[in-house]
């Protein structure tokens, strides 16, 4: 696994856990608690399964 790979399961699972907290209290959370959030979100936006299945 590549170390992209890793920083990317880490924002993934990161940023499960960070939704949670966001959404029971939002002004928990710091600046780079919020990028995490927004990368994971972006992630998700510009994920399309059939074209990473392809690639393998």
């Amino acid at each position: 696994m590549s170390d992209s790979d890793k920083t990317l399961i880490n924002i993934l699972w990161d940023g499960a856990r960070l939704e949670k907290q966001f959404d029971e209290n939002p002004y928990s959370l710091s600046a780079s608690q919020l990028n995490i959030l927004q990368m994971r979100k972006k992630f998700w936006q510009t994920f399309d399964p059939q074209r990473e299945v392809s690639l393998q």
